[in-house]
């Protein structure tokens, strides 16, 4: 089952939304981030429940490339635009960099480089055994 309806996902690309009366925008408006909200919920539920072997299957590089590129991306010239954008993608940036500059995640994920890393002393420890053991991902 999707998370959106067709109905949905016709109004969202459509770009003048005409043909859709103000009710129906902000119903689906509303529900568009109710049922996005529903859905992150459930991909949390799966990431902290599948096997590995199912993880793969879902949370992998082909599957998250497009929407971490998307969430990610700086295309608005109006600042006010980029001042949302920037305090909606700050927290998210410093959740990612905390995650992966934790030791204990950086010596799980790659150990041998860590060790390196960890001799050279200096900053982001951690992103950087990280950043490099990505790769030269076997």
């Amino acid at each position: 089952m999707a998370i959106l309806t067709k109905p949905m996902k016709k109004y969202l690309l459509s770009e003048s939304k005409q043909g859709f009366t103000a009710e129906v925008q902000a119903t689906y408006d509303r529900r568009i981030v109710e049922y996005a909200k529903r859905g992150i919920e459930d991909l949390t539920l799966l990431a902290g429940t599948l096997s590995e072997d199912q993880l793969t299957g879902v949370f992998n590089y082909e599957n998250l490339k497009d929407l971490i590129r998307i969430l990610f991306r700086f295309p608005e010239s109006d600042p006010t635009a980029l001042n949302k954008r920037r305090r909606r993608l700050l927290p998210l940036c410093y959740e990612t960099i905390a995650t992966l500059n934790n030791p204990g995640f950086a010596v799980q994920l790659a150990p041998a480089i860590w060790r390196v890393i960890l001799k050279e002393k200096g900053p982001l420890q951690g992103i950087r055994a990280v950043y490099y053991r990505s790769l030269v991902q076997e």
